[in-house]
């Protein structure tokens, strides 16, 4: 899970309250308000298809088939690449 998208009437209030409770800055990152964290995203947006605040989105990092995105439920599921790791380390080798 990389990230989550969640929707709201008021996107900027429902950041800053996931701030306080995560103790993590919110910025706007491509115009979009957003939380980093450790290891993942948490994204906010306007609710705009009626269901009002809620889960909206969820990027899933996956070895294949990313670019493809389904829905389920109003929440729009997307693959994407995994974020690039670093090489394993090797005891007793040399870089």
């Amino acid at each position: 899970l990389l990230a989550v998208g969640l929707q709201a009437d008021d996107p900027d209030r429902l950041a800053a309250r996931w701030s306080a409770i995560l103790d993590r800055a919110a910025t706007v990152v491509d115009g979009a308000v957003t939380i980093a964290l450790d290891r993942g995203t948490v994204r906010f947006r306007a609710a705009a298809d009626g269901r009002g605040d809620g889960l909206a989105a969820i990027d899933l990092g996956v070895g294949s088939g990313a670019g493809e995105a389904i829905s389920i439920g109003g929440v729009r599921i997307t693959l994407v690449p995994p974020p690039a790791a670093a090489a394993p380390h090797r005891p007793g080798r040399r870089s």
